[in-house]
């Protein structure tokens, strides 16, 4: 006898499609397993649910999707940061059963309790493809014939506007930490501000990266963060390793260098630290765009609508913000700038008037 007492076998058609159907008792529940046979006729059929219930009654105990999951989790070759955030994920597979009961209904339903929790269509939309993963993988070592996830539709993410900061916002920022003294944070402010780094390149900036005879920033590592803290990095994608201009205003700035062998300091600078302080900063001065208080990352949305808006050439913004396709840049971080449209709309009305005559000139 193997580790499964079957109660019950038999065949169930719907069309022309024979299904082998399965039940079980699971503890004090009875479960069912099926699976879609190739069979055309009812003697192939009955042949075909025998090898099934053989099989099913010889395999090893039900597995928990949420277990599974984990287990798929740990399979993988990834970054830390990477697994960090596969590991928050897991927690919203809890209850969803066994991996050979799960369905297309079970799955939609899901993600709906997900989205009526309040969590974002982003994060839905990760724990979805998390789970649409690990289920192949089940498929591939036999736990399942197909994969629920297959046969529903993936949640759509619905990306907000950047939450940049206007022209008053971005000034008032510029003033707050010109009465600041010098520090760390004040530092990663101004570049932030005036390149659009990624706040783990921030942090991981050494001054060896940074000529200021051509003023320029070379950007070739970043910082992650895993459980074990932060540790050091390629930076995100092979356009990420890049060059970018220094302005003017971040120039003054870098023309003072502290001692450490790090633009932050003497180590790399801890990415979670350095977006408490941003926080707390942003709180208290009201800090806020279109959508409310601005995240570090925010900053960064700042200055890709700031230059886009100031009339900057796209595929060279694209290549500072280290994008590999200016669509990114365009539909991500390109949020609509206020007085850029007045600007447009001043323009167009002023080559409609070059054109136009008098009402009384002959056509």
């Amino acid at each position: 006898m193997g580790a499964f007492q079957v109660r019950s076998a038999f065949l169930r058609k719907v069309g022309r499609k024979y299904t082998a159907v399965l039940k079980y008792r699971d503890g004090e529940k009875v479960r069912q397993r099926t699976r879609v046979l190739k069979a055309k006729t009812r003697s192939d059929a009955m042949r075909e649910l025998e090898a099934f219930r053989a099989e099913f009654e010889g395999s090893g105990p039900p597995v928990e999707v949420q277990a599974h999951v984990r287990s798929y989790i740990a399979s993988l070759d990834v970054e830390a940061s990477t697994r960090t955030v596969y590991s928050y994920l897991l927690g919203y597979y809890e209850g969803l059963g066994l991996v050979g009961d799960l369905s297309p209904s079970k799955v939609r339903n899901w993600m709906d309790g997900l989205t009526t929790r309040g969590l974002s269509s982003s994060t839905v939309l990760k724990a979805y493809r998390l789970l649409k993963q690990a289920l192949d993988k089940a498929v591939g070592d036999g736990l399942i014939d197909s994969n629920p996830c297959n046969s529903v539709k993936p949640p759509r993410n619905v990306r907000k506007p950047p939450n940049a900061l206007d022209a008053r916002g971005r000034s008032r920022l510029l003033h707050l930490l010109e009465d600041m003294e010098p520090s760390p944070f004040r530092f990663a402010v101004y570049i932030a501000l005036c390149t659009g780094m990624r706040r783990g390149e921030i942090c991981a900036l050494r001054w060896d990266d940074i000529d200021l005879d051509r003023c320029e920033i070379h950007v070739g590592q970043s910082m992650g963060i895993a459980r074990g803290g932060a540790y050091q990095k390629p930076p995100k994608t092979l356009s990420s390793i890049r060059t970018i201009p220094i302005p003017s205003l971040l120039l003054e700035q870098l023309r003072t260098p502290n001692n450490g062998p790090y633009v932050l300091g003497d180590r790399p600078y801890s990415p979670a630290r350095l977006t408490k302080e941003w926080q707390s900063f942003a709180r208290t001065f009201g800090i806020k765009g279109h959508d409310g208080i601005c995240t570090f990352h925010d900053l960064r949305h700042t200055y890709a609508t700031m230059a886009i808006a100031g009339g900057a050439d796209i595929r060279s913004v694209a290549s500072i913000l280290g994008h590999s396709s200016v669509a990114m840049t365009l539909d991500v971080y390109a949020a609509p700038d206020e007085d850029a449209k007045r600007r447009a709309a001043d323009l167009i009305g002023i080559e409609l008037e070059k054109g136009s005559t008098p009402k009384d000139a002959p056509l």
